[in-house]
């Protein structure tokens, strides 16, 4: 369980893209071969309690088959919650590194609706000149600086880049705008949850939507210039 236990820590926080889910998913998807591996010819060199109980000699082959059981069955879950993930994942490489992914990954037909007629030759463009490449080399130099705030950094990448590669933005933001983890989601209704309490049962729904957005936004009034344009009233 702990290994699980890491593997959902690693997608809770804000600023996770779907890249991040779709790697992390595929890192563990591989882990949990070698798990199985390393139970079936009991070693147990990533279950150390399940090793001392060996040493000790307190597992029998029975215990073995069930440990197997339990994670191959984990296997399976994963193969089967993430179905759409592995087919569409490889994708999603796009976003960060749109300079080396091969177009045939990525499936333009989902994104015919922006548009998108030049992506080909907009791409062609992109890999051609290191004014360009250059940039998304240093994106890459930027997210191995952190674990944090990826989706902003990335962002700020793709909309640095000119007009000219106009159907390059569409695609890379529509795939930027996929939810890298249910995290944002269970926040909101928890802070919704909050708001909309049994005492506040007079909010419009005009005010609830304001105060959840101010709640689970990271935006920040300039109050200063509010301030500044309104009417001061005296003490009375």
């Amino acid at each position: 369980m702990n290994h699980y236990n890491e593997f959902n820590k690693r997608l809770q926080g804000n600023g996770h893209t779907i890249l991040k889910l779709f790697e992390e998913w595929k890192s563990f998807c591989s882990k949990i071969v070698l798990f199985e591996t390393d139970v079936k010819t009991r070693k147990f060199n990533y279950f150390l309690h399940l090793k001392s109980q060996e040493e000790k000699g307190t597992i029998d082959d029975s215990d073995v088959k069930t440990f197997e059981s339990y994670i191959n069955s984990m296997k399976d879950e994963f193969e089967n919650r993430f179905q759409t993930l592995k087919t569409h994942g490889p994708m999603f490489t796009f976003i960060t590194k749109p300079d080396v992914v091969d177009e045939t990954i990525l499936e333009l037909q989902y994104f015919e609706f922006l548009e998108i007629t030049n992506f080909s030759l907009e791409l062609i463009d992109l890999k051609s000149f290191t004014l360009w490449t250059d940039k998304f080399e240093t994106l890459g130099r930027d997210l191995e600086k952190t674990e944090d705030n990826h989706l902003d950094i990335i962002s700020t990448c793709w909309a640095s880049l000119p007009t000219k590669f106009t159907c390059l933005k569409k695609v890379a933001f529509a795939l930027l705008s996929a939810f890298g983890s249910s995290y944002n989601c269970e926040q909101t209704f928890s802070q919704m949850k909050y708001i909309l309490n049994k005492n506040r049962s007079s909010l419009t729904t005009e005010h609830s939507d304001e105060c959840v957005r101010l709640k689970v936004s990271t935006y920040e009034p300039n109050l200063s210039k509010l301030t500044a344009t309104a009417q001061h009233h005296g003490s009375h």
